[in-house]
């Protein structure tokens, strides 16, 4: 990274242009998410596709110093910890985390942690989730669903038998997963390819009753799906049961034949549920935009201090 690109990043926090996000992103709904929030993304991935108002831009390796930077965003603590990018630009960091604490991480490696993470927000998306960390500067934002894009399409046939499984993080397992569903006659798609144009994911969902994924840090896709009219199942770990069990038309699966049950519990229901109210309350949109906009508007006015 050339040193003229940490001044102009420097420089760039004192202007009134709009503020420029480098994000490290998370391959999933929520990744969508944030590009709603903020016009003015970049990321440095291929996998990452454009949203259709092009608030998510996608940058080559040798494109990165084409652009002044105010604010770096990641959704690990760890891959912040283990790479000094954000601090090589001289840009402040905000920390996304989606799931639990792992059990593996001793007390004084916590502790460490929070000492060098002092000064970074610290953003969990339940109370629950923060509490496991017991880091410092954290703040709670609950998730949100934009109501007005992810929403149930009456005019759309949802395929009969057949579940969507989302596998955004393209994991080799899916493939092992799909052949016994379908042994016990249950009809698969696989959605691999990331798309963030909110028309073709919510045409995408529309078409199914039941929906996938069995990551408990891609929560954001199945809350997607519920609002518009899916049944979602993922496995039951102890964060999902913890923070998302009372979730309306969301299902947990303890193993593979206690999934297969649920979806065929599922495939004999009728009626496709509508859950605007409990979404409106509970993954209000604006709200959690105002709340991110809010802390990366002050993570932008703060120094960076080296």
């Amino acid at each position: 990274m050339h040193l003229g690109t940490s001044v102009a990043n420097i420089l760039n926090k004192f202007n009134n242009q709009p503020i420029n996000i480098l994000y490290n992103p998370q391959y999933n709904m929520f990744d969508m998410l944030l590009g709603l929030v903020s016009d003015n993304i970049y990321v440095v991935d291929d996998r990452i596709s454009t949203l259709n108002n092009n608030s998510i831009k996608v940058l080559k390796n040798n494109q990165i110093d084409l652009f002044s930077y105010n604010v770096g965003i990641t959704n690990s603590i760890f891959q912040y910890t283990s790479n000094k990018y954000f601090n090589n630009l001289h840009i402040n960091g905000i920390i996304l985390t989606h799931s639990n604490k792992p059990n593996q991480i001793k007390k004084e490696d916590s502790l460490l942690m929070n000492q060098n993470l002092e000064k970074e927000y610290k953003i969990f998306f339940t109370q629950k989730i923060a509490s496991s960390w017991r880091l410092s500067n954290s703040i709670v934002v609950p998730y949100g669903i934009p109501l007005n894009l992810f929403n149930i399409d009456a005019n759309i046939n949802r395929k009969p038998n057949t579940v969507l499984i989302i596998n955004y993080e393209r994991m080799p397992n899916i493939n092992a997963l799909k052949q016994l569903l379908e042994t016990n006659g249950i009809k698969v798609d696989i959605s691999s390819e990331i798309n963030f144009n909110p028309k073709d994911v919510k045409k995408l969902f529309n078409q199914y009753k039941v929906c996938i994924d069995i990551s408990e840090h891609n929560i954001s896709n199945l809350l997607c799906s519920i609002a518009c009219g899916c049944n979602a199942i993922t496995y039951a770990t102890p964060m999902i049961m913890e923070n998302f069990a009372n979730t309306p038309n969301l299902y947990t699966a303890k193993s593979v034949e206690d999934l297969i049950n649920v979806i065929k519990k599922i495939f004999e229901k009728e009626t496709i549920n509508d859950f605007t109210e409990y979404f409106d309350k509970n993954y209000n949109f604006e709200l959690m935009k105002d709340k991110l906009s809010t802390l990366i508007k002050k993570c932008n006015q703060e120094a960076f201090v080296l």
